[in-house]
């Protein structure tokens, strides 16, 4: 960092700053949740609700660091990164509290690996190699979930592990299974 007045003057103290910042933030290190949630819990340690049937020796482990249990299977179309889909989805705290919901009715659209605030990052990497009528449950840690920043009104807690039933509905539009 460059200093460009005598050190200890306020005015140098402000620009150094600054340069920290920009250098900081130019490096791509903007996220600060996620290493930190990353080790938030355990996912042994986290009350679920009976109602939500976790039974992590159920689970599988999926690289991104979530958890998903298949729980029908499919028959149509692969979900992959760009494609639109819909998903019938109903998302719970452990507590078994509902936070979020679309059915096969009124499903929710969106390009499957393109960020958006209601879709969380466990939801994206969960879905994606599904097929159309298949349904996976899905255990997100906060990470992978809203972190540090959950919707405001949302009832959801910062740090918070989530639980996602997700039904792939359809993919670029053509649903699958048998007619």
């Amino acid at each position: 960092m460059m200093i460009l007045e005598e050190k200890g003057s306020g005015w140098s103290r402000r620009v150094g700053g600054l340069l920290l910042v920009v250098a900081f933030v130019g490096s791509g290190c903007t996220d600060l949740t996620s290493q930190d949630d990353r080790f938030t819990e355990d996912p042994d340690d986290v009350q679920f609700a009976p109602s939500l049937g976790i039974d992590l020796d159920d689970f599988e482990d999926h690289p991104a660091g979530l958890l998903y249990r298949l729980d029908a299977f499919g028959e149509g179309p692969e979900a992959s990164p760009g494609a639109e889909i819909e998903v019938a989805m109903t998302g719970w705290l452990p507590s078994g509290e509902v936070f979020a919901e679309w059915d096969s009715v009124d499903p929710l659209s969106f390009v499957l690996g393109q960020p958006q605030f209601e879709v969380v990052a466990g939801v994206h990497e969960g879905v994606n190699g599904m097929v159309t009528g298949e349904i996976r449950t899905l255990v997100v840690p906060p990470y992978l979930g809203y972190g540090g920043a959950p919707p405001p009104d949302s009832g959801v807690p910062t740090h918070s592990w989530l639980v996602y039933r997700v039904e792939l509905v359809t993919v670029d539009g053509q649903g699958g299974g048998p007619d």
